[in-house]
């Protein structure tokens, strides 16, 4: 059950819960498009934020042992891009996860003018995808996950643009200004 908490802002009764499995912020105020429960992370050491400080992360661990040794599987930080002053506020998503050594590796960017970068740290456009040089190509898959996996996708490999639809290959063109037809 949820605690009474004063808020020291303004005074403001709502209610908080902690406990082993979750935490619980309720806001009472009447529902609105600016009101419900908050959860802020903020860093305030008294300096101004640098470019590259990191201003929260939430994290995603679990024990890998009997001892309780916790390992972070996964995590999302908020990070600036820029040194923070009263007309300059950028920052950036970070989503990074963690393969079966325990590497972790950032494999998603949201960056403050919104553009998303998977496999890329400074996307180029609204959307930037880069494979990695196990996958040897880039794809963007669109269709179903049903038993049949029709689709269609397009696949940036090496100088080649492949666009494909429900298995089979409708355009190719290639670093040589050469294109292809195919069904």
């Amino acid at each position: 059950t949820p605690v009474p908490v004063k808020d020291g802002d303004n005074g403001t009764t709502f209610a908080l819960q902690l406990s082993t499995k979750s935490i619980v912020v309720d806001n009472p105020t009447a529902s609105s498009s600016t009101e419900g429960g908050k959860l802020i992370l903020q860093c305030d050491d008294g300096a101004v934020m640098a470019s590259g400080h990191r201003l929260g992360v939430i994290e995603f661990g679990g024990a890998e042992d009997t001892s309780s040794t916790i390992t972070t599987g996964a995590r999302i930080e908020a990070v600036t891009d820029a040194t923070w002053s009263a007309s300059e506020n950028g920052a950036y998503l970070r989503f990074i996860t963690t393969d079966g050594n325990a590497s972790q590796s950032e494999h998603l960017r949201i960056t403050a003018d919104g553009r998303i970068g998977m496999g890329k740290t400074a996307p180029r456009g609204a959307l930037d995808i880069v494979g990695t040089a196990t996958d040897k190509y880039s794809t963007l898959y669109m269709g179903d996950d049903g038993a049949d996996q029709q689709g269609s996708g397009l696949i940036y490999a090496g100088n080649d643009l492949i666009l494909g639809a429900d298995g089979d290959v409708m355009i190719v063109a290639d670093g040589n200004d050469d294109d292809g037809v195919g069904g």
